[in-house]
């Protein structure tokens, strides 16, 4: 079988069984294992060593995957090679400035592809350079919109407090492709993406309530409930959700719609949900409680969340897993919330309202060029 036969091959296994590891591995070494004597007979062929660094990543082989990247650009420092070791280091070691540093050169070459501004974008984004984000994100999107594009855009504009643009981004994330219609459900069930899909429908929700659009707000909030009690009526997994009932919460507790919230915040308690108790929303909650004048439910809150914790740092006490050192620190920190659980409360109490704390997600897309789990197409000069 040619070499490049073989490549389609595995790339078809990797689509068709994404999550078999065990046979991705076993078939990319031995692709891997062609393709490097492949380079050493054509050491200068920038195409195969690109194909070995990206199998070599596939494989979790993270230095030779390194190695290849490296090595295409010290032959040919193009559009692609300088953009896949920039996605290598964004991706794999957080090297952020390192990727600004590629990419900055990539685009040098006024690239006809999304791919390094996208890229580039999310670096700047890493490094909370927010207004050279936005202005990245906008020159991808002149070259080809996508959803995770507009989402990422919005979240530059949020964090420069540009909410009201910020919002119209995340709308038109949360459109593009006709995802409001039914089949947007289907395709969250179907395909497990949940949080890819609606952490720009959450984070529009939010900066709907931030803008006083208390009508739109909830009715976002209502969409977002009915996708999350599909999404347990089907019997999914709630340990997904990063998107669920305490975000929901949130947008009701932002517009001041304090029974939606608290029905929201109590259903989070609820048996199969994963959420750990935190101060942060806990006081959110009791606040809520007492505008709806359910003071004895708020004192019973924070009994109970004491208990829990209590109860915490008994496991943690009989866990052998843990050093005696690391036992005593988690014992620190668990005190250090109770304390904080009365003095919020305290505040609570006294009329203080605790204020949402919202960092709007962004929206990860592969930027390799030739990703073989992807399909990604090679970059064209």
């Amino acid at each position: 079988m040619k070499l490049e036969a073989y490549i389609r091959k595995f790339e078809r296994r990797v689509k068709k069984h994404p999550d078999d590891w065990q046979m991705h591995r076993k078939i990319g070494k031995r692709l891997v294992y062609k393709l490097k004597k492949k380079v050493k007979r054509n050491p200068k062929d920038t195409k195969l060593i690109n194909w070995c660094g990206i199998i070599a990543l596939e494989i979790n082989d993270i230095d030779l995957a390194l190695q290849m990247f490296q090595r295409a650009v010290a032959i040919n420092p193009n559009v692609q090679t300088l953009n896949n070791l920039a996605y290598f280091y964004q991706i794999e070691y957080d090297d952020h400035q390192r990727a600004v540093e590629l990419l900055g050169k990539a685009i040098k070459l006024n690239p006809s592809s999304k791919f390094p501004y996208g890229l580039l974008g999310e670096a700047y984004l890493d490094l909370e350079l927010y207004q050279k984000a936005e202005e990245t994100f906008k020159k991808a999107i002149g070259i080809e919109e996508s959803s995770s594009l507009l989402n990422n855009l919005g979240v530059a504009l949020y964090k420069q407090e540009k909410i009201k643009e910020a919002a119209v981004c995340f709308q038109k994330a949360w459109e593009f492709e006709n995802r409001m219609k039914d089949d947007y459900l289907d395709s969250i069930l179907n395909y497990d993406v949940w949080d890819e899909y609606l952490n720009s429908v959450l984070s529009y929700g939010v900066s709907l309530a931030q803008l006083g659009n208390i009508k739109e707000a909830e009715e976002v909030a209502e969409k977002l409930k009915l996708y999350v009690k599909r999404y347990l009526e089907a019997g999914k997994n709630p340990i997904h959700l990063d998107i669920g009932f305490l975000e929901i919460a949130e947008i009701y507790y932002e517009v001041h719609s304090y029974a939606k919230a608290n029905e929201m915040f109590h259903a989070a308690q609820g048996p199969k949900m994963f959420y750990g108790i935190s101060p942060r929303w806990i006081s959110q909650y009791q606040y809520s409680l007492l505008q709806c004048g359910n003071l004895q439910e708020a004192e019973a809150l924070l009994k109970k969340v004491i208990l829990d914790t209590q109860k915490l740092m008994e496991e943690i006490l009989k866990d052998d897993y843990y050093t005696h050192e690391e036992q005593l620190e988690h014992i620190k920190d668990y005190v250090q919330d109770i304390e904080q659980y009365k003095a919020l409360f305290q505040k609570v109490r006294e009329g203080h309202r605790p204020l949402i704390d919202f960092h709007p997600q962004v929206m990860g897309s592969c930027y390799m060029f030739g990703c073989i789990r992807h399909g990604t197409a090679e970059y064209e000069e």
